[in-house]
């Protein structure tokens, strides 16, 4: 049994913000329900977070969890092949998917701090350049520009230390701009008037 411990917000909270969701019990159910010794729990929301700078593909990562203790009794190409014909995030869902297999083969995570493990197979200098695109729609040129700066920076001083596949740099890549493109109301409203933005809604909602 594999158990996310994250939990988002409940409408119970937007009527009550003193709501507790008594996490520690919802576990000792789950638990009690399939023996604790068969349940596997952690922050996976965290995890896909430092991952990816966003926790979009969550689900997509407890998929490969699970997948690589042997809890899905379906093939990993039929598992490819759905995501292939789901036509959303394909690639993304796929990367999501792997590191969700290692993690799951790097032993259990509950209180355990693991490095992040280089599974992308977008090159940094393009997710730099991406979301350098997406840093002058949130402010500017410039703005962009001081992001490109210090990834820059940070990438050519671990070379120089400690070379390889640069895990640092690529953590920085994400976390610095999950920090310069804060989303505060103002940010998602404008988002949410970005030309394609409901084109993109209903393809995931078909999807």
């Amino acid at each position: 049994m594999l158990a996310n411990t994250h939990l988002g917000s409940t409408a119970e909270f937007t009527r009550n913000p003193d709501f507790d969701s008594r996490k520690a019990g919802l576990l000792e159910k789950v638990g009690a329900a399939c023996g604790d010794e068969r349940l596997t729990s952690f922050d996976a929301h965290n995890r896909v977070q430092e991952q990816f700078g966003d926790s979009t593909s969550v689900n997509m990562f407890l998929i490969g969890h699970a997948w690589q203790q042997g809890l899905i009794p379906v093939s990993e190409a039929a598992l490819m092949q759905a995501i292939a014909l789901n036509g959303v995030s394909i690639e993304a869902n796929k990367r999501a998917f792997a590191f969700g297999r290692v993690v799951a083969a790097g032993g259990s995570l509950a209180g355990e701090s693991q490095a992040l493990v280089p599974v992308r197979s977008e090159g940094w200098r393009s997710l730099v350049e991406r979301r350098a695109a997406e840093l002058i729609g949130y402010q500017n040129v410039a703005y962009a520009q001081k992001y490109r700066a210090l990834v820059e920076r940070c990438a050519a001083t671990e070379q120089k230390v400690a070379g390889g596949d640069l895990l640092l740099t690529g953590t920085v890549v994400n976390n610095l701009f999950k920090l310069m493109a804060y989303k505060d109301e103002y940010e998602v409203a404008r988002l949410y008037r970005s030309p394609g933005i409901l084109r993109r809604a209903e393809a995931a909602v078909r999807g």
